[in-house]
């Protein structure tokens, strides 16, 4: 119940936000953690498939109305593929803001245009982290980014598979270079397990070498 409540906190707090990358990110992430938890319970995964499905087709048209005056409405219509004028602000600017990015990467893909070199009218990075490393910094850095993430998560538990996904989707929404130290914390901590075992056996091996 102390998790559930949690759990149910930082949900609300979330949704407070109303910030839309951040949510999908959530969600996303959420829905691997349910996948590799309990991906040998196939009659639960089976229950929460049909509870969407009947959540959709019963509750969907009332939380549209919901959320009709709230920047979450946006949501429903990338997910309908209905956008309109009032997304071009939000939406509509990521575009351009990545179109130009990889424009960039395009240019210079080797070297990339420095770092906090990206600006395009009054935006100073790209609204994707990926992208804007691979932008200002090249190819080489870029893949060692995306080496470093993708190996950190498979090395790491379930749990701390689903935060890597959290923000490593939430970063290719908002925010600059800089808001990846938080991605690189969960990603760092992916090792932990591993390394500890390591240490561990190595010790093993240790002690009875001397014994």
């Amino acid at each position: 119940l102390v998790y559930l409540a949690a759990f149910a906190i930082f949900f609300m707090a979330l949704v407070w936000t109303e910030s839309k990358g951040a949510i999908l990110a959530f969600l996303i992430g959420l829905a691997i953690y349910c996948v590799l938890r309990f991906h040998r319970k196939y009659k639960l995964l089976i229950a929460l498939v049909i509870g969407g499905i009947v959540f959709y087709f019963t509750l969907a048209d009332q939380l549209v109305e919901l959320l009709e005056d709230s920047r979450l409405s946006a949501i429903l219509r990338i997910v309908g593929g209905e956008l309109n004028q009032s997304d071009e602000g939000s939406v509509g600017s990521r575009v351009v803001l990545i179109d130009k990015a990889m424009q960039d990467f395009s240019s210079h893909i080797f070297m990339g245009i420095g770092l906090a070199n990206y600006s395009f009218n009054e935006f100073v990075y790209p609204h994707n982290q990926h992208l804007e490393i691979f932008a200002e910094m090249g190819v080489v850095v870029g893949f060692i980014h995306v080496i470093f993430v993708l190996l950190s998560f498979w090395r790491a538990n379930i749990l701390n598979k689903a935060l890597i996904v959290f923000f490593g989707v939430a970063a290719s929404f908002s925010g600059d270079v800089s808001y990846l130290r938080f991605l690189y914390a969960f990603c760092l901590v992916g090792f932990m397990p591993s390394m500890g075992a390591q240490i561990k056996e190595r010790l093993v091996l240790s002690e009875r070498t001397i014994g």
